[in-house]
């Protein structure tokens, strides 16, 4: 089935000053709020709660090529570290999942 040639549109394109939503970004994110139901065990009904979420994953930049991406150019949070983003640091996650499966079988 033929499909109609059309221009791209321009909020797809990059341009030169593109850059990650991230770059330079705030990382003070402390967490959030949910919504928690409770049941209540005199009414048998659920009750709808606030629960504080505290943030506890990474807070620096996980991107394993952000040394070598010309999108992250002069972020304050690309790793300063040369063996981030050549791939050791897969490798070292590799190592340590064969390590944990090592640990389970024994």
């Amino acid at each position: 089935m033929p499909v109609i040639d059309h221009p791209i549109h321009p909020s797809t394109q990059k341009g030169k000053d593109f850059r990650y939503g991230c770059w330079n970004g705030d990382r003070e994110f402390l967490g959030y709020v949910a919504p928690d139901r409770e049941l209540n065990l005199l009414t048998g009904k659920y009750e709808l709660n606030a629960v504080w979420i505290k943030h506890e994953l990474s807070k620096e930049c996980r991107y394993d090529l952000s040394n070598k991406d010309n999108n992250c150019k002069g972020c304050k949070h690309v790793p300063q570290s040369k063996a981030f983003g050549n791939g050791e640091e897969v490798a070292m996650s590799e190592l340590r999942q064969s390590r944990r499966k090592q640990i389970k079988q024994s």
